[in-house]
């Protein structure tokens, strides 16, 4: 199953919501091994964007003390950018089998978050 860091990033609200649903057994089984290959992905992206807002940001203080935020400096916003769409573009391969929508229950996501799953989602004929 392939997909970008950026599509699984995107889906974050989209699967939680279709964690929280009652699904068939092997369903929910094939789904718990999607979600346990992709916590590293989503754990390495968060660290990636942490350190490139060090790199082109500056720390925001309340006072004298730190907000643990960064905001990015207005002549590094595109570098940002950049690097953030150049990591998070870059296509992976994910081991699991995709599901097929046909097996899960009728109204279990919004349109929204369907189409957001779309990585997920196995194609007719695979």
């Amino acid at each position: 199953m392939k997909t970008t860091i950026a599509k699984l990033l995107n889906s974050d609200k989209a699967l939680s919501a279709l964690l929280e649903q009652k699904l068939p057994l092997a369903v929910s089984i094939q789904l718990g091994k999607i979600v346990d290959e992709i916590k590293p992905i989503y754990s390495k992206a968060q660290e990636f964007r942490t350190e490139a807002l060090k790199k082109y940001g500056e720390e925001v203080f309340d006072g004298d003390d730190s907000t643990g935020q960064f905001r990015i400096k207005p002549e590094n916003v595109k570098d940002f950018e950049n690097e953030l769409r150049t990591e998070f573009d870059a296509e992976i391969e994910l081991s699991s089998a995709p599901i097929d929508p046909e097996r899960l229950p009728d109204s279990c996501l919004t349109g929204a978050e369907a189409i957001s799953l779309g990585w997920l989602w196995k194609v007719e004929g695979e």
